[in-house]
């Protein structure tokens, strides 16, 4: 069953915290970090990078840090579109005996920026796109490396602990991307998510060339045309598994070695046939939350494909930009509307987590309409 007794679990989720951003603008992207820090999530959305402590202050989450993506000689500045936590290396670790938490922040200005949490700064500021920075990945398997995806589909790998450039690949009409797990001397292979809702892997030679002449190799179209809409997200689970997600809510999980479907599903909501949104599978690989168009946030089963649970905002109107799940599941947390965060948790008593309570403390707060 993975972490969580399934339905007695899902069924107890209670809307209990919402927290409304201060640059007002949709969310992009959440992440949270993995192992000893799994505490933290980071929230992207305006020119804001947002580091939040998601456990240790009860019904309210806390900032531990906050980046602002404003104009410098450096970077030109603007709305920040992605984000994801990059594992420190071991000459990271020397210099920090108590650990460190990086993350790579993609703006509309084609910058990715590493961001240092315990020296409180831009480390690197890595520049290769023109267009705007769409998607990051990692895998804390691979420390101080991330794939990062612009709009125009050119995706480039980085070490990010140097700020050098290590491949180019030219996606064409990428989407999405994702590190494929597994190497441990650097990213050897990746997934890409197209327009057409293809799934395509690459892999990267591992020669001398400099970055420009180094060549990935692509297979052809992995998916067998499950997607016909453009691909949103990819994420890999535990158990060789691959999950992806396209536009008008189709979900599939993939048996990565065969490339068979283990199971479907489709969150749609009528008169909203397509909509942006990041899905978050849990830790364990069993379960995906997915949001959808109206606002609501859909769990489901990866083994089966049933909905365990519906969960539901209050007193916001909007699509879901992002769904994520804590490590220990007893966290859910979605994104919509004008930067409003809203946080559904396991075991709340039903009086405290009621939509009353919760639809009242936003009026109270006028900041929060």
């Amino acid at each position: 069953m993975g972490l969580v007794d399934g339905d007695a679990h899902w069924k107890r989720m209670r809307l209990r915290t919402v927290v409304k951003e201060s640059h007002g603008r949709p969310v992009a992207q959440m992440a949270y970090a993995k192992g000893a820090c799994s505490n933290l999530v980071a929230v992207v959305g305006g020119d804001q990078a947002n580091i939040y402590d998601d456990q240790h202050f009860e019904r309210h989450l806390d900032v531990v840090a906050q980046y602002v993506h404003v104009k410098t000689k450096h970077v030109q500045g603007g709305e920040l579109m992605c984000c994801c936590f990059v594992g420190c290396t071991e000459k990271d670790a020397k210099k920090h005996p108590y650990g460190d938490v990086r993350l790579a922040v993609g703006g509309e200005d084609g910058s990715v920026s590493i961001l240092s949490l315990v020296e409180g700064r831009v480390l690197h500021i890595l520049k290769k796109h023109q267009k705007p920075v769409v998607a990051v990945a990692a895998d804390e398997n691979v420390p101080g490396q991330i794939l990062s995806l612009g709009e125009d589909g050119m995706i480039y790998h980085w070490n990010a602990e140097e700020g050098t450039l290590l491949h180019t690949v030219v996606g064409k009409d990428a989407t999405a991307v994702a590190v494929e797990p597994g190497a441990r001397n650097g990213i050897r292979a990746l997934i890409t998510g197209h327009k057409t809702g293809q799934i395509k892997r690459w892999t990267l030679s591992v020669s001398k060339d400099t970055p420009q002449r180094k060549r990935a190799r692509v297979a052809d179209d992995l998916s067998m045309h499950a997607h016909s809409r453009t691909l949103d997200c990819l994420a890999f689970l535990p158990g060789n598994r691959l999950a992806s997600k396209s536009t008008d809510g189709k979900v599939v999980v993939w048996d990565y070695e065969t490339m068979e479907q283990v199971c479907a599903w489709q969150v749609r909501v009528p008169g909203k046939e397509s909509n942006f949104s990041h899905f978050g599978p849990t830790e364990d690989g069993s379960y995906i939350a997915t949001g959808t168009g109206d606002g609501h946030v859909h769990v489901h089963c990866c083994s089966t494909g049933r909905n365990m649970a519906t969960l539901s905002p209050v007193k916001v109107n909007g699509p879901v930009t992002c769904s994520i799940v804590s490590a220990d599941c007893n966290h859910v947390l979605a994104s919509l509307g004008a930067g409003f965060i809203f946080r559904f948790e396991y075991g709340v008593p039903a009086a405290e987590g009621s939509v009353g309570v919760v639809a009242e403390a936003i009026d109270k707060h006028p900041t929060m309409e």
